[in-house]
């Protein structure tokens, strides 16, 4: 019998899942005021949620612009290519390749859908991206972090602000804010991404285990310091199998830099020590001696567990 697993919920805004499309034609409207867009001839990659747009299509934009044979650019006939990060069921994957079959029957273009995974997808986006080649649509875990603000800065992304702004009142303010980049050609901030949806960070515990350590759910603490010390005590007083060379932990922080539960993690400890590394306006702060203080205090915070084997 496997042991229960509970778990905690720690509100984590910003990691939003965003896709990429350029200029392609659309008969059958799902882009409003799609005619300008796509008639640009710069190669830039224009991260919009496909199912977002399916949702715009299915709203309040009725009186959609479509596209005419006068106003059609050159590409009409160019094909939609899709580059997605895998998801973790099979279902995922294909509730995707539905969406775009649907799309290929309503429009009469052509797409071609591509899966990748995590690691994969980042990194062939950004070769891709290098050889000046990027796709049409990208939908990465991983961009968020990096790659969508960096290619946003550079003034290589299309604004979809026209496609957010009718739909703002439905996202938190911290959604948009999540997809609201600096453009640092045109100087300016805009929407360059869709929202697509949004996750959290959260703590899964084996409850048979605490249980085992003389404690009950009710004693797990809510305040920060008392929570992460609590099981620092469970460590202590859980009776260790003498089958085995690794002991069990009380806690499974991520080191690895490769990790994004790390990034994700940090994140948190970061927000509990107050430490803002970025102002409202996009300006780097690490040298503050302020905000320098709060990020040493983080990083001890963080590495005190593994230091005292924990």
């Amino acid at each position: 019998m496997f042991p229960k697993i509970n778990q905690f919920t720690l509100p984590f805004l910003g990691s939003i899942l965003r896709r990429s499309d350029r200029r392609l034609p659309v008969k059958n409207a799902v882009f409003p005021n799609a005619s300008p867009l796509f008639r640009e001839q710069r190669h830039h990659l224009f991260l919009v949620g496909l199912a977002g747009i399916v949702t715009v299509s299915c709203g309040s934009f009725n009186q959609t612009q479509l596209v005419t044979e006068e106003s059609a650019p050159a590409n009409a006939d160019a094909v939609l290519t899709l580059w997605w990060e895998k998801g973790f069921n099979l279902e995922e994957d294909e509730a995707m390749q539905n969406l775009v079959n649907a799309w290929q029957a309503e429009s009469g273009h052509t797409a071609d859908l591509s899966f990748y995974t995590t690691d994969d997808l980042l990194q062939k986006a950004q070769r891709a991206i290098q050889a000046g080649n990027p796709p049409d649509i990208l939908m990465s875990h991983n961009a968020e972090r990096g790659l969508y603000p960096y290619q946003a800065w550079e003034g290589k992304l299309v604004d979809v602000s026209d496609l957010v702004e009718p739909l703002a009142t439905l996202y938190p303010p911290a959604i948009l804010d999540a997809v609201n980049f600096y453009n640092n050609v045109e100087k300016k901030r805009s929407y360059y991404a869709v929202p697509f949806s949004q996750t959290t960070n959260f703590i899964n515990y084996w409850g048979d285990l605490v249980e085992q350590a003389g404690f009950e759910n009710k004693d797990i603490p809510q305040e920060w310091d008392s929570f992460w010390n609590f099981w620092k005590q469970v460590q202590d007083q859980l009776p260790q199998p003498q089958d085995q060379e690794t002991p069990i932990y009380g806690l499974g922080f991520s080191f690895s830099d490769k990790a994004a539960d790390t990034y994700l993690l940090f994140e948190q400890i970061l927000e509990a020590f107050d430490a803002q590394l970025v102002t409202p306006e996009g300006e780097l702060q690490v040298a503050d001696p302020d905000v320098r203080q709060k990020i040493i205090q983080s990083l001890n915070w963080y590495a005190q567990f593994y230091q005292e084997g924990y």
